[in-house]
């Protein structure tokens, strides 16, 4: 019930603020896969229109499956509290929630050891999107010449050129 209440909360802020990257349609109010699909489907009109070169990269879940597994804890953190300005209590609230978190394997009567997690947000926790949504939202700052369109855990890529021959 805790954990729903602080989802809605971190939600809220998220959808009230212009925080995350504009073109991330995954788990932001307004947005579907449909809104990115038009999105992408006039930009490559425009890019037809205009005689310009367009390439498409997309890279889906199945790609990018076990990227929420590899979200470091340090780092989302300072992304939380330097780029979207949550402090106090509920970054604290949140540090706790990632914290001292351990993991094993059970395979019959036989246990691996422990391990300290220090990356992944926790299987179906509610916080597993917006925490990941949070973590790769300056993913689209990696190159000038691509324009990002993320849907989550999903990223297209798109890349126009003028034609220099037309």
């Amino acid at each position: 019930m805790l954990e729903k209440l602080i989802y809605k909360r971190i939600i809220d802020f998220l959808n009230k603020r212009p925080l995350i990257y504009s073109k991330q349609f995954g788990f932001c109010s307004h947005y579907s896969t449909k809104y990115a699909v038009l999105t992408i489907t006039d930009q490559v009109q425009l890019a037809i229109e205009s005689h310009d070169y367009s390439c498409g990269i997309f890279l889906d879940k199945a790609f990018l499956d076990k990227a929420i597994d590899t979200v470091n804890h340090q780092i989302l953190l300072t992304k939380l509290d330097y780029k979207l300005g949550i402090r106090g209590v509920a970054k604290d609230w949140l540090t706790s929630y990632l914290s001292n978190r351990s993991q094993f394997v059970s395979l019959g009567s036989i246990n691996s050891n422990t391990q300290i997690v220090s990356c992944a947000v926790l299987q179906r926790s509610v916080f597993r999107p917006p925490l990941f949504l949070i973590y790769v939202n300056n993913f689209h700052n990696c190159s000038k010449l691509l324009d990002f369109h993320l849907f989550a855990d999903n990223a297209n890529l798109f890349f126009q050129q003028r034609d220099r021959h037309a």
